[in-house]
């Protein structure tokens, strides 16, 4: 059964203060309901034994301490996933979107299969080695900072510079080695 909070003690830009009365989980996800029936999703980042820290996933705008209440889900963050998704772009909750307009597509893409994005800690001397190298092309990647198979690359870069053009460039030109079919997959934070 869920608990509802219809109390917040404060709002400050899109982080909601509540009193913790309950065993509420870190990273539990939770549904912010307006007196008008708007919905929106948040997530657990801080607890202390007084105070539950919940970041909301949208704008705050329109909510007050009197006109919301908060469901406590009992669940962590899940993305539903199949074979569907590639070539397919999603925004930051997992919902397929439209490209040109950026609008959420009403769309049977999905499966009923979820995961939990936090996943379970991998321990670094029980996996295997990584021999599996992707070449991106780019001589001084491929040469200084070999790329691993399941590895993630970051591009850090200054405003003005071609960060797009050298994200596209490796998404088109990796490959690797073997025969064996690969999937790229591309996130990308204020591109």
């Amino acid at each position: 059964m869920s608990v509802i909070y219809r109390k917040i003690q404060q709002i400050i830009g899109p982080l909601i203060f509540l009193k913790n009365e309950h065993n509420a989980q870190f990273g539990e996800i939770v549904i912010i309901r307006t007196d008008d029936e708007k919905i929106r999703m948040g997530q657990i980042i801080k607890m202390s034994e007084e105070v539950i820290v919940v970041e909301v996933f949208e704008d705050t705008a329109g909510l007050s301490t009197e006109n919301a209440e908060i469901i406590f889900t009992e669940d962590t963050f899940k993305v539903k996933i199949s074979k569907d998704m590639f070539g397919q772009t999603f925004n930051s909750l997992g919902k397929p979107i439209d490209i040109k307009t950026k609008a959420v597509l009403d769309s049977d893409l999905l499966s009923d299969v979820q995961r939990d994005i936090s996943g379970v800690p991998i321990n670094p001397f029980a996996r295997e080695y990584p021999v599996d190298i992707i070449q991106t092309g780019i001589s001084v990647i491929d040469g200084l900072f070999t790329l691993i198979r399941g590895q993630k690359l970051p591009i850090f870069s200054g405003q003005g510079l071609p960060h797009n053009k050298l994200a596209a460039q490796i998404a088109t030109q990796a490959k690797v080695l073997g025969e064996e079919p690969f999937v790229i997959i591309f996130c990308g934070i204020g591109i």
